[in-house]
């Protein structure tokens, strides 16, 4: 099974970077409302994005096996976070997508796509919190 690799370091009075496979530094902060940048990425904005991110691929990689053409994908997604007795954890994930096919024929089919991305996306099968993913398929 592959292994995935990253490295994160900090410099003094510097700000935190990830390493990644193939894309090189990206500056790392907190959230701005745990005092973080802007201007940087977040632990938590990546894992929400890895959700999404996932749920896309995997979609795309069925669509294709099973010969569906998709003109375009779009998804928005949102991590809820709240506070227990055992500190902040995200407790939701949203993810809702926007699908738009050439011809009606293909509405029941992306449709059940989507539940396949949903039943076998890596990273949302992954996680302790529930993932909600809806998608609405448009004709163009």
């Amino acid at each position: 099974m592959p292994i995935f690799k990253n490295t994160v370091y900090r410099e003094t009075k510097g700000s935190g970077v990830i390493v990644l496979q193939g894309l090189g530094e990206v500056k790392l902060s907190p959230p701005p409302e745990f005092g973080g940048k802007e201007d940087a990425l977040s632990p938590e904005e990546m894992f929400v994005g890895a959700v999404n991110g996932c749920l896309l691929l995997t979609f795309s990689h069925f669509a294709k096996k099973q010969s569906v053409e998709v003109v375009s994908y779009h998804s928005e997604a949102e991590g809820e976070v709240e506070k227990g007795k055992e500190g902040f954890r995200f407790t939701k994930i949203s993810v809702q997508a926007k699908v738009l096919v050439a011809k009606q024929e293909l509405v029941a089919k992306v449709e059940k796509i989507s539940h396949l991305a949903e039943q076998f996306c890596l990273i949302s099968q992954s996680v302790a919190c529930p993932v909600q993913y809806q998608v609405i398929v448009q004709v163009q």
